[in-house]
């Protein structure tokens, strides 16, 4: 029979998953990701980036198990996890403001407010004008 995942620690669980325990991982995903989200969620102020995030973060542990030294029962995989999640979303806060920046410095070299002339009356003008000068001519 199985042991109870709900009552083992995170550093035995750890083990398992660094030995090949995809039920390992889906046990430390059910009992983090809601804090990991919520953290993140805190961070950011947006549900989609916070998801994002979030799975972001567990899927670094299912990819990477190893980044977690085992020590002893003493491993706190939480404090990794809250670490990377921190990591991450300041990432993104980053990048959005770069984004951000980058959008206003467009602005300002482009003047939206001058629209383009309309094809078609452009067309328009101009055969007009070739229209006066075969005239003139």
């Amino acid at each position: 029979m199985k042991p109870d995942q709900t009552v083992l620690s995170a550093t035995h669980l750890l083990s398992r998953l660094q030995a090949g325990d995809e039920t390992a991982f889906e046990a430390l995903f059910l009992r983090y990701y809601e804090r990991i989200y919520g953290l993140v969620f805190r961070l950011l102020g947006n549900k989609a980036d916070a998801d994002d995030i979030a799975q972001k973060v567990f899927m670094k542990l299912y990819h990477a198990p190893e980044r977690i030294q085992l020590q002893a029962d003493e491993t706190n995989v939480m404090g990794w996890l809250y670490r990377v999640a921190v990591h991450e979303s300041y990432n993104t806060l980053r990048g959005q403001r770069r984004r951000q920046s980058w959008h206003e410095k467009f602005a300002q070299l482009w003047p939206f407010s001058q629209t383009a002339p309309d094809p078609a009356s452009l067309a328009e003008s101009q055969d007009d004008q070739a229209k006066v000068r075969r005239i003139l001519a």
